[in-house]
């Protein structure tokens, strides 16, 4: 696969809190700590594919597989920080080299500039869109349960669905940013670039001058003071 658009979508555990996790509404705490235990490929609206990991050994292997994938062709998440941040720690933890994805669309950022007052999680975009309603059981796992075949079936399902529906969206969502010349370079040249970005701040840190930021400090607080001298002069008035 080169050059093609491919919607992914992972589901992950997070081994202190016991949970496993879709793509939405994660902190970067929890993409730090998180591992695979499946992830799904989409290449259309009607085919999707499940690959399901049980331990650490096939979680390398599939990382090896994953490598060419994401880095080659255009991908389309919904909440691509997500998936860049997870696949970016483990791959360094487990391959000693990152994965980086080469981000082509990110159906949650585009529903935000679409339509900002909305719930932007990927179920509900597709409910209110396409009266479509499908949902996973989370209660079932927690940090002891063993990730069995028939748990796997119902991940399967359910990530099928995420990866499916983030890639009808996109088809959507493309028509308003090839309309609209400003929401298009502002979408592809500001937002996509500034995931990865992003991830590996979080990831990495960031060195910072604290002499600029002391020099800041005392300006702020000088202009504060003359400010604050003002309004006294204002009320007393």
């Amino acid at each position: 696969m080169k050059n093609e658009f491919l919607s992914f979508d992972i589901e992950t555990r997070v081994p202190y809190k016991g949970l496993i996790h879709s793509n939405e509404e994660v902190s970067a705490i929890e993409s730090t700590h998180a591992s695979l235990i499946g992830f799904s490929i989409a290449s259309s609206t009607e085919e999707s594919n499940y690959y399901p990991i049980y331990n650490i050994n096939q979680e390398k292997e599939y990382l090896k597989y994953l490598k060419p994938i994401l880095e080659n062709n255009k991908i389309i998440c919904h909440n691509a920080k997500y998936e860049y941040s997870v696949l970016l720690n483990r791959s360094i933890e487990l391959l000693g080299e990152p994965i980086k994805i080469n981000i082509g669309f990110d159906t949650m950022i585009a529903h935000y500039l679409i339509e900002p007052e909305l719930n932007h999680s990927l179920k509900d975009i597709a409910r209110r869109r396409y009266s479509v309603k499908w949902g996973f059981d989370f209660s079932k796992l927690g940090s002891d349960t063993k990730i069995t075949i028939e748990l796997q079936e119902e991940l399967a399902s359910y990530c099928n669905q995420d990866a499916k529906y983030a890639y009808k969206l996109y088809l959507d969502f493309k028509k308003y940013f090839e309309e609209d010349n400003y929401l298009y370079n502002y979408f592809y040249q500001v937002e996509l670039p500034c995931i990865p970005i992003i991830c590996e701040m979080e990831m990495y840190g960031m060195k910072i001058n604290t002499n600029y930021l002391e020099d800041i400090k005392r300006s702020c607080q000088y202009e504060q003071r003359i400010l604050q001298k003002e309004i006294e002069e204002i009320i007393s008035f």
